[in-house]
């Protein structure tokens, strides 16, 4: 897991490394992570990928960093970062498998429509380029069978996980409608560069909505939602783009002072804090096997607020890139 001392800006950033012990016991040993950077951005999620992370400092600095071997790579600072309105908190980070090469994806919005466009940086070829905006027509969608086009407008939306979230070759954020304000999760293909729906179980987006996580565990793509009686359900789509594979793995009541804010990578777990702003004090984690919760226990930092996790590997931010090139 990534954690800093702040909320929203820090020159510390900490890994807290997840330990199962025998006993039954979860021990999470936090250790601070040295960066070149000051003012980190930390108001959102970290995105990650195969080990590796992204970072933003206010001086609009991008990093990619693996926390295991402590690489960093600076990435050019890309023409469109001075001039659109929205675009630090919608960054994501995924591996387009077909063209073996790590991708960082920024949509952004310009003035005066607030138009949205994306930008693609290629860690193999070490650039930035516009993605072909006539492929997903700006702020519209296509459906995942990869036929149809829909003509619609919409909006990424801004919620605790504003960063892309990884599973199966695409990026994945909430989106809303911008004429009927219905949610949705769209999906960005990192090969094709388009944008897709993810078809939803109609029960996610109730009228009673008030909070929600996209995720991935086990491999597929979830959804964690706390309704307004602070209900938290959870759904995992087992086969991606189906409909039909969306699985309830939990309903989860009696725990309302508690909120999901990560999936822990490769197992089917979820982190869970209290809903008064003390993340790093009353800290659970949520099994779905089991359906049981079991504390964590803080040590190397007594106050941390969680931004992401990531799992221990040794890719290289210079990814099939030679670093004499960048």
């Amino acid at each position: 897991m990534l954690g800093s001392r702040e909320p929203s800006q820090s020159d510390t950033l900490y890994t807290a490394s997840i330990d199962y012990q025998l006993s039954g016991e979860i021990t999470v040993s936090a250790t601070e992570l040295t960066v070149d950077a000051k003012h980190l951005l930390l108001s959102r999620n970290l995105p990650s990928c195969d080990g590796l992370i992204l970072l933003e400092d206010d001086a609009k600095r991008t990093l990619l960093v693996n926390p295991t071997t402590k690489e960093v790579r600076e990435l050019p600072v890309p023409s469109h970062a001075f001039d659109c309105v929205y675009r630090h908190p919608l960054y994501g980070l995924g591996y387009d498998h077909v063209n073996d090469d790590y991708k960082v994806v920024s949509p952004s919005y310009y003035p005066p429509e607030l138009a949205m466009v994306v930008h693609v940086y290629s860690v193999r070829n070490g650039t930035w380029k516009e993605a072909d905006s006539s492929l997903y027509e700006p702020r519209s969608v296509r459906k995942c069978n990869r036929e149809k086009v829909e003509s619609f407008s919409f909006e990424l939306c801004y919620s605790l996980c504003m960063t892309g979230v990884f599973v199966d070759g695409s990026l994945h954020w909430v989106a809303t409608n911008s004429t009927n304000l219905s949610s949705f999760i769209v999906g960005f293909d990192l090969d094709e560069e388009i944008f897709r729906i993810i078809p939803a179980p109609r029960s996610v987006y109730a009228v009673d909505f008030t909070y929600d996580i996209v995720g991935e565990l086990g491999g597929c793509l979830c959804t964690l939602s706390v309704l307004s009686n602070k209900e938290t359900k959870v759904w995992v789509m087992k086969e991606y783009g189906v409909e039909q594979s969306w699985t309830k793995l939990m309903i989860v009541d009696g725990v309302s002072e508690y909120m999901p804010i990560l999936c822990v990578p490769g197992r089917r777990e979820v982190v869970m804090v209290k809903d008064d702003h003390t993340e790093g004090e009353d800290m659970v984690i949520y099994n779905l096997d089991s359906a049981t919760f079991k504390s964590i226990t803080m040590q190397g930092a007594t106050y941390v607020y969680f931004k992401g996790c990531f799992r221990e590997t040794l890719v290289s931010p210079y990814y099939n890139h030679d670093p004499q090139r960048a």
